[in-house]
This record gives structure tokens, C-alpha cells and sequence, in this order.
């Protein structure tokens, strides 16, 4: 184990330009995001009564964000903007997948030369194992929802947690396995 560590940290301060790369990459799109949920958060935020009034004027709140939510199209714009961000990386991860891989096992090639070339020569098969393995995380999901979903009760939050805490578990587990599968494909 100790040797697979120095090995791959070795590796990657070889690659200070992927390491620069991958650095941005996160950087942009947690900012994005950041700034996306705080647009949404804050001003909701600044409506809310908090302990200063009465339990009521709280109720009120929570009543009148439920019937927003429920009988307005006011969550239409958040969810496609929240889609079109998604499309947006999973389009974007194939490629920086392909141009990492082929730089890591290609280091006698020059850096920013060997990105490239790995993001030319094997996006569409890194865009074709992504989709599969998307397809292949999300077909769980299905058999999950079916099991949970007469349990489902939104006044009691307990009672769907309980039955769905183990599911979601071995959710997990298989989400990290097929990533890791897929890694090594």
C-alpha cells in the first residue's frame, strides 16, 4: 500500500499542469454552484421570521413556501437551471477524464501536448463507459424508489428514513464500486 502511495503521488507532482487543471475546474464549478444556491438561499433566508415572532408567523412561512413550491411555476426556472448545469458537467467529465488518464500513463510526452491528445483520441470511448456507468447508477435508484415509496409519508419523516437508511447504504457501496470498476476500465 505504501508503495501504490509514494507511486501515485510521485505521478502527480509530475503533472503539475493536470494538477492546475483539475485545481480550475473545481474552483469554477463550486463557485458556480456556491453562487447559484446563494442567489435562491439568501433572500429566502432574509423572509424568514425566526424566533423573534410567534410560531405562527413560522407556520405562516413554511405555508406560504409550500403552496409556492406546489401550485406556482416559481421551481421551474431553478430545476432547468439546475438540469443545464448538470448536462453541462456530465458532457464536460468524459473529456477531462480521457486527457487525465492518457497524460497519467503517457508521461514521456509533453504535458499540455499529452491532455490534448488523450482528450482527442479517447473522448468517445470515455463518453461511452461514462454513459453506461450513469445508466448503471441510476437503474438502482429505480428498484429503490419502488421499494420506498408506499412508505413514504412527508408528515412523518422518521418513519421513511428508517426503511430507507440501509437502502441507502448499499446505494452507496454499489456507487463506489462501480466507480472504482469503471476507473480501472
Amino acid at each position: 500500500m505504501k508503495y501504490y502511495l509514494k507511486h501515485g503521488w510521485g505521478l502527480a507532482q509530475k503533472q503539475p499542469v493536470l494538477i492546475l487543471l483539475l485545481f480550475v475546474y473545481q474552483l469554477v464549478w463550486g463557485t458556480v454552484i456556491s453562487h447559484f444556491i446563494k442567489t435562491i438561499v439568501v433572500p429566502i433566508m432574509y423572509r424568514y421570521p425566526g424566533g423573534v415572532l410567534s410560531k405562527d408567523a413560522v407556520q405562516v412561512f413554511w405555508a406560504e413556501g409550500q403552496f409556492q413550491l406546489t401550485k406556482t411555476d416559481l421551481i421551474h426556472s431553478y430545476a432547468w437551471t439546475l438540469l443545464i448545469m448538470l448536462a453541462i458537467r456530465m458532457v464536460l467529465t468524459p473529456f477531462i477524464n480521457a486527457g487525465i488518464y492518457y497524460s497519467l500513463h503517457h508521461t514521456d510526452l509533453h504535458q499540455a501536448y499529452r491532455f490534448v491528445h488523450g482528450i482527442r483520441k479517447h473522448s468517445k470511448a470515455f463518453f461511452g463507459l461514462y454513459a453506461v456507468k450513469t445508466l448503471l447508477q441510476l437503474l438502482p435508484l429505480v428498484g429503490v424508489w419502488y421499494k420506498l415509496k408506499d412508505s413514504l409519508d412527508l408528515s412523518n419523516v422518521s418513519s421513511f428514513l428508517l426503511p430507507a437508511v440501509p437502502w441507502i447504504l448499499i446505494y452507496l457501496v454499489y456507487s463506489y464500486l462501480l466507480h472504482i470498476v469503471f476507473m480501472y476500465i
